[in-house]
This record gives structure tokens, C-alpha cells and sequence, in this order.
């Protein structure tokens, strides 16, 4: 089947109720769900972000033109006749299987019509679109429009969000097909803008935080205009795992990037919520990244209040926990992927992961020449908060601080809190000490809790 016949057979199908009522009530509840889904503008670009991710684009592009249109477009794979039939549904992504990618629960696209009521694709030359102003037929002969509406004190809606209308090159308003057809990129989303003051300032503020972008698994360029002004952001991937984000060709911040694979408990893949695609995966990824400074790549910067929230591949809306550094992972989220449920056994999971994951980048880190003792500065801080998982979360960095081997010795072995002996005076590093005396000295004389010493307990 062709992408146009497709359409015409959505078209046909879900513009198709055996009464009026029964159309009216679903229109009714989309307008809700898209009204409801996104009441920050914001949110509604980092659905559009993510879903450009999703479909391995590498270059993404937003332009505001005149007639209050957001052009969102990118070099990504085309739309095939599944996209179509999974935007013209609820629930039914096309990502449910494909654990490579982050959307899952086919609400994203819906984000668009709480701010727009004219939404186009065009994608390999072809082009559709959802339209609230066209004139659906009236094909009921039961009651006639007129006197529904008197009858029920309200106007008849349709439920346009999911009826595409194949639309031919002519029908493409002019400054919108200029622009597409200057641009060639392979996938382009016009939506038309109730509200272009709101969205201008989202649009500014997503433009602004080059940051949020950190996670995306394949867009490595952002470029924003508006008018005569333009911006544009590049995701560049560097040796020894720094990322370097750049702002106008010009450096705005530097990440030291650590990407963890962990072994999930059969256990955690009962959550009722786990989507389809993570309920029989062996392990998960948790990436971890901390900040370092522009003028020296050897020194951490603490990431500030503001930046630090957490991540689900986009960033959520969460900077309750203050944690130093960011982290990624894949997080049960709300339907507006602004927050993470608590009381999910697989987020409660994740938490108890996180201290130990940090630890063990930072053991990771110490080894490193270029690093070295360096590497305690990403030492695990408590989270703050009052929810359970910031219990899990700071148990869990109690076990690990007390529990994991991260403190090197003078040999070049790790050790536990309760294992080590920082040595001030420098004697167990010269040769005419016998360290072993010093060690059964210590043994007999401080070691009231009879905790075993390792044969070379030492720390410099």
C-alpha cells in the first residue's frame, strides 16, 4: 500500500462513527488528553527532540517563519505507512519492541495539538496533515449539525488529531514549501502556532541549555532560527569519553561521560509499568556524566542547582535529589515525562544502582594516569529529599561507601573505609621502615574493633 492510500484509508476509518455523539466524545477526549499531556510549551519540543532521536537523525532543525509556523526537521529515517497508523492512534507506538529507542507509550505527537490546531508532514516528498479548520462531512441522518449543537449548548468538534489528510504540494503554504524545499531534509513537521509568544520563549530557552541534549543517542547538530537571528548547537564526541558541548561554534560546557551496562534481577522485570521492549532485557544502561572545566579538563565542576535534574534520555523536571552529577537511565516516567513514579520497584532499582554505578566509574577514574587521586572528587554525596528513593538512594551509598573497595593503596590494590590507613607521615613509603611492624603496632594498640588489616593497609 502506498503512504497516500494509507492515509485515505485512516482518513476514512477514523472519520467514521455510526453517531455523531460517539465522534464528538472522542474528539472531546483528545483535545483533553492534548491539552492536559503538556501545559509547559517546553515539554512539547523535547517530545519533538526525542522523537527526531528516535528516528537516528544525526541533524535537527527549528525554524519559526512567518504565518506562525514551527518548522521541526531532520535528516532521520522517513515515515513508513506504521508511523501513519501509530500518530493516528493512542497507545500504539511503533517503538514498543526497540529497546534502542526512548519513546514507548505513543503519546509524544499528541504534545503537538495542545498548541497548534494545523499540524503537516512531509517526508520523502509526500505530505499529510492534521487539520481542526477543514470541513469534515456531516454524514448522519439521524440529527442534522444544527440541531445537535442547539440540542447539546456546544459546538460539534471532530476528532481531526487522528484523521490525516493527504495534502499535494499546492495546498502547502507558500514560506512553508520554500523553506522545506530549500532545506531537503528527509523528515518535516509544520505546526501552525496558537500561541507564538509562549512558544518563541521555549523555543529561546531550549536553544539556551545545550545541556539537556547530553543524552540523545544520535543528533549530534541543533540549529534554531527565528527571523534574522539563528543558533546552533553540536553534541561532539571526544577521546577518553568527554563530550563537548558546543554553542555557536564556541565551547559552553565539557562532560566526562561514563556509559554502564548492569545486569538486571529477574525480579525487577515484573513492574507492571516496565514497557514491552524492557521486560526481557538482561541488563540496562545508567551514564553517568560529570562536568569539568572548560580551561582545565582535569578539574570536576560541580553541576549547579539548576542543571541538575535527572534524566530519562530528555531531561524530567526532577532537581529534588541535588545530586552532583547528572544521571541517565531508563526511568518509568508520567505521561509528560516531567516526573518519575516512586513507587515503581524498577526506579526504586535504579536508585539502589546509582551510588554503587558512581563508585565504580570513580575506581575506573583513579586508575587512569591523567586522573588519578583526582577521581575522589566524584565520591557519592548524599541526596537530598523526603521520598523513598531518596532512602534507597542514600542506604544504598552508606553499604557501598562502606562496603566497596575504592581506596587505593600504595601498592596499587583497593581497599574498604575500614581497611585503610591514610599514612600523614609518609613512613610506610620509606625503605628503611618495616611497614609490617607499623601494621601489628596499629593491630595491637587502635584496632579496638578487631577489623583485619590487609597485609599492605597504607594510603599516601
Amino acid at each position: 500500500m502506498s503512504l497516500q492510500s494509507c492515509v485515505n484509508r485512516l482518513f476514512k476509518l477514523n472519520s467514521n462513527y455510526l453517531y455523531a455523539d460517539q465522534a464528538f466524545n472522542q474528539a472531546s477526549s483528545l483535545q483533553t488528553l492534548s491539552d492536559d499531556l503538556y501545559s509547559d510549551p517546553l515539554r512539547f519540543l523535547y517530545e519533538l527532540v526525542q522523537n527526531a532521536d528516535d528516528a537516528s537523525s544525526t541533524r535537527l532543525q527549528f525554524a519559526l517563519i512567518e504565518g506562525n509556523y514551527l518548522i521541526v526537521a531532520h535528516n532521520g529515517r522517513i515515515f513508513s505507512e506504521e508511523d501513519v497508523r501509530s500518530l493516528c492512534s493512542i497507545n500504539k507506538s511503533t517503538k514498543t519492541q526497540d529497546a534502542q529507542t526512548v519513546g514507548y507509550k505513543g503519546l509524544g505527537f499528541k504534545a503537538i495539538f495542545g498548541k497548534s490546531d494545523y499540524a503537516l508532514i512531509m517526508t520523502n516528498n509526500e505530505a499529510f496533515r492534521f487539520d481542526a479548520t477543514h470541513e469534515f462531512e456531516w454524514t448522519w441522518t439521524d440529527i442534522n449539525r444544527k440541531k445537535w449543537e442547539r440540542d447539546n449548548k456546544r459546538k460539534f468538534i471532530y476528532p481531526w488529531q487522528i484523521c490525516p489528510i493527504w495534502t499535494e504540494h499546492h495546498e502547502i503554504p507558500a514560506p512553508v514549501l520554500s523553506w522545506i524545499l530549500t532545506n531537503r531534509l528527509s523528515v518535516n513537521i509544520i505546526i501552525r502556532l496558537l500561541n507564538i509568544e509562549e512558544t518563541q520563549n521555549a523555543f529561546r530557552q531550549l536553544a539556551d541549555q545545550p545541556h539537556t541534549f547530553l543524552f540523545l543517542r544520535h543528533i549530534r547538530e541543533l540549529k534554531f532560527s527565528e527571523s534574522l537571528k539563528s543558533s546552533s548547537i553540536c553534541i561532539k564526541n571526544e577521546p577518553n569519553e568527554i563530550i563537548r558541548l558546543l554553542y555557536n561554534a564556541k565551547q559552553h560546557s565539557q562532560w566526562l561521560v561514563c556509559r554502564r551496562q548492569v545486569l538486571v534481577p529477574p525480579e525487577k522485570l515484573e513492574d507492571i509499568r516496565l514497557p514491552k521492549k524492557l521486560r526481557s532485557v538482561q541488563s540496562t544502561e545508567i551514564i553517568l556524566a560529570a562536568k569539568i572545566s572548560t580551561q582545565n579538563e582535569k578539574k570536576f565542576i560541580p553541576v549547579s542547582n539548576d542543571d541538575n535534574i535527572l534524566f530519562a534520555y530528555i531531561p524530567t523536571k526532577i532537581s529534588t535529589y541535588k545530586l552532583p552529577i547528572l544521571v541517565n537511565t531508563n526511568f518509568l516516567t508520567n505521561a509528560n515525562r516531567e516526573q518519575i513514579h516512586t513507587d515503581s520497584t524498577w526506579n526504586q532499582w535504579l536508585f539502589e544502582r546509582i551510588p554503587h554505578e558512581t563508585i565504580e566509574w570513580m575506581k575506573d577514574i583513579i586508575m587512569k594516569r591523567e586522573w588519578g587521586s583526582k577521581g575522589y572528587e566524584l565520591l557519592p554525596t548524599a541526596a537530598m529529599g523526603n521520598d523513598i528513593l531518596t532512602k534507597i538512594y542514600n542506604d544504598n551509598r552508606s553499604h557501598a561507601l562502606s562496603d566497596a573497595k575504592f581506596i587505593c593503596n600504595t601498592h596499587g590494590e583497593y581497599l574498604t573505609v575500614r581497611e585503610a590507613i591514610i599514612d600523614l607521615t609518609g613512613l610506610s613509603n620509606q625503605p628503611f621502615v618495616d611497614t609490617e611492624l607499623i601494621r601489628q603496632y596499629i593491630i595491637h594498640n587502635y584496632n579496638g574493633s578487631r577489623i583485619p588489616l590487609p597485609t599492605n593497609p597504607f594510603v599516601s
